[in-house]
């Protein structure tokens, strides 16, 4: 946004008065707000302070609506800005974006409002027509901060640190040297150091401060003007500058990560090209760059082809494929910025999976699960002490005898976070697979539920092999086995929404009464014990699950005493559900609740912990090709013990009729 100011000499800023609330939602949106209250169920008419996506979206529509309308103007959530070279561009500027307003009926806060000026503040920083400099507010409240030696516990200390950090590496850009500077106090970050504070950390400290109160004003970019960006690498940490006519518009310096130190020396400067690329993305994209670099081989590498390189330089140069750069050499001794910042690195900016691992990852599909840590650090072990996934990592057109069931699915396989992965699953090391046929079976469900559950998560060849004679095996299961008799089916037409139509049973188990209510749609199973099985307490516990999952159109349950008696009628009819009862001494024809009651007793009977099994079977797939119940309620999967994709726990479009 800064960079589209170049030029401009005077500067106003406006904001939205409670801008979110000035936002109405439509009736969709609105029903997503809705919440209960122990005076019913309310919803937002308008845009609402706290949730997620308000922010994203607001910015949308008031960048579509407003500030993409009127030149020199644009917008950061509610605080919107106008700039102009001349006083008669920015006053032109203010009355197309204060009638655009008028149009859209959006109200500005007068008390928040500048005009005409100079000199701004916005976002943190001065605009002024030389440039950008510090904000003296927001120096001032870091030089305010409390000492880090002024807490007791270490914990306190560290956190303190972090925050002075952070709150200063905001302003990095001014800074040169930031690296040089944060490099003692980060070390006392690091879990394994001890807090000491000595006289460099003091001295660090204290010069970080000192360096924001004299912080340089650095140049505006300007979209007409030649870019360079000058970069090198060395042997501890990579260095970028990003200039035009020898000003600086900003600065940037990462430090090499273990595996990294590691390259050749022609591998870390290819490095530094892609970071200073990545870093300055927003200014390079779609435009010839400059690139100085002193090491004189690159400019002939950027010119090979690619099966001519080595595999890293390969992956090095396909992140940068969307730039249209010009590699220069540049002797080192002329190279002030770059090398001064490759040797005066920022800690922690530049990892190695950014560059080595991502490409790699993107290509294969693989994807970020969830998973408990102490598991995953356990698979972690077992990978590698376990000689097959030393043999997968260098499996390419070699096949020894042990590989040979990894033969068809070798292109799928990839090492990443020191496990081996087919796309979002994880391959599960010899020595763990009876654990985790534990963890699969966890509700003892049967063989096609529990393979459709595990091939979601993880992998290993043969594994319907191992899930049959595992569950063969089990004796809960094998004591458990039911012989239900076959009758004819008749289909029922399929409900349009989730608890359109329910069905409902009560049965004991050891002497307790239990209730059971599951929606046609979803598979949803709902299952409590009851302290009665009289109609009132029916009734009560069937008024929480429609609290939650909304009220019925109908209710399948049989002739029992609660379902027959006079007030659950009543409730029924009050409440506008049409009672289904089944034949009487024919309970196939409330197959469903049937079904769920006897999913119920088996789980009450093979587990200890029933809700645990309740929760693996709402993450188990109804059958092959469908979702699980959670997916049918809910949009997403729940976590749970097994690894689940990242992208599978956050709610996206539900199933529809059509495509069940």
């Amino acid at each position: 946004m800064i960079s589209e100011m170049t030029g401009a000499k005077y500067f106003s800023t406006f904001d939205a008065k409670s801008g979110f609330h000035q936002v109405q939602l439509d009736q969709e949106s609105s029903l997503l707000t809705a919440f209960h209250t122990p005076f019913g169920v309310y919803k937002w008419n308008r845009l609402a302070f706290g949730l997620k996506d308000a922010p994203k979206a607001y910015q949308r529509r008031i960048k579509e609506e407003v500030t993409s309308q009127v030149e020199k103007c644009a917008n950061y959530i509610d605080d919107i800005i106008v700039w102009g070279k001349t006083r008669e561009e920015h006053d032109q500027a203010v009355r197309n974006l204060l009638e655009q307003c008028r149009k859209k009926n959006l109200t500005l806060n007068r008390q928040k409002t500048s005009i005409g000026k100079i000199e701004l503040r916005f976002l943190g920083h001065i605009l002024t027509d030389k440039g950008v400099k510090v904000d003296p507010q927001k120096v001032n409240s870091i030089k305010k901060m409390p000492h880090p030696n002024s807490f007791e516990q270490r914990a306190e200390k560290q956190a303190q640190l972090q925050r002075f950090i952070g709150s200063a590496n905001y302003l990095s850009r001014f800074i040169a040297n930031f690296s040089a500077l944060t490099s003692p106090l980060r070390e006392l970050m690091k879990k394994e150091s001890e807090w000491v504070w000595t006289n460099d950390q003091e001295k660090a400290y204290q010069g970080i401060k000192q360096c924001l109160c004299e912080a340089p004003v650095l140049a505006p970019f300007d979209p007409n003007k030649d870019l360079i960006l000058s970069v090198d690498a060395s042997k501890d940490g990579l260095g970028a500058a990003l200039l035009q006519e020898g000003h600086v518009i900003e600065y940037a310096s990462s430090a090499l990560t273990s595996a990294q130190k590691k390259y050749a020396q022609i591998e870390k400067e290819m490095l530094a090209i892609v970071f200073g690329c990545r870093r300055f993305r927003q200014y390079l994209w779609g435009r010839r760059v400059s690139v100085e670099s002193d090491h004189k081989p690159l400019q002939y590498i950027m010119k090979k082809p690619m099966d001519e390189l080595s595999a890293r330089i390969q992956r090095l140069i396909l992140k940068i494929q969307e730039f249209d750069l010009d590699v220069q050499y540049k002797p080192g001794r002329y190279l002030y910025l770059a090398d001064t910042l490759s040797r005066a690195f920022l800690q922690s900016v530049h990892s190695a999976n950014d560059i080595d691992s991502e490409l790699e990852n993107q290509i294969l599909g693989i994807q970020k699960v969830c998973l408990p840590e102490d598991l995953l650090k356990k698979i972690q072990e077992h990978t590698y002490a376990d000689s097959t996934c030393h043999a997968i990592k260098n499996l390419r057109n070699q096949l020894p005898e042990q590989l040979k069931p990894f033969w068809n699915v070798r292109h799928d396989l990839a090492e990443h976070d020191r496990l081996i992965m087919k796309t979002s699953k994880i391959f599960i090391p010899l020595t763990m697979r009876h654990e985790f046929l534990n963890i699969i079976h966890e509700g003892h469900q049967g063989i096609e539920k529990t393979l459709l559950k595990a091939r979601g998560s993880v992998y290993w060849p043969q594994m319907r092999r191992d899930i049959q004679n595992y569950i063969a095996a089990c004796d809960a299961c094998q004591s458990s086995q039911s012989r239900p008799q076959k009758e004819t089916i008749i289909q029922s037409p399929h409900p349009d929404y989730p608890f359109q139509e329910c069905a409902t049973d009560l049965f004991d188990f050891k002497g307790r009464k239990f209730i059971v209510l599951v929606d046609r749609y979803r598979r949803w199973i709902c299952a409590d014990p009851l302290r009665s099985n009289t109609a009132e307490f029916v009734i009560l516990q069937l008024k929480k699950y429609f609290s939650t999952f909304g009220t019925p159109e109908k209710l399948r349950c049989d002739n029992g005493p609660p379902f027959s008696s006079n007030a659950f009628q009543l409730y029924a009819k009050s409440s506008g559900i049409a009672l289904v009862t089944s034949s009487p001494r024919y309970p196939q024809s409330n197959g469903l609740a049937e079904r769920a009651v006897q999913t119920v007793k088996f789980f009450l009977r093979k587990n200890e912990d029933f809700e645990k099994a309740m929760l693996h079977y709402r993450n188990t797939p109804i059958e092959r090709g469908l979702p699980t119940p959670a997916e049918l309620l809910m949009g997403r999967k729940l976590r749970y013990e097994l690894p689940v994709p990242i992208m599978e726990l956050i709610p996206k479009g539900t199933w529809t009729k059509n495509d069940l």
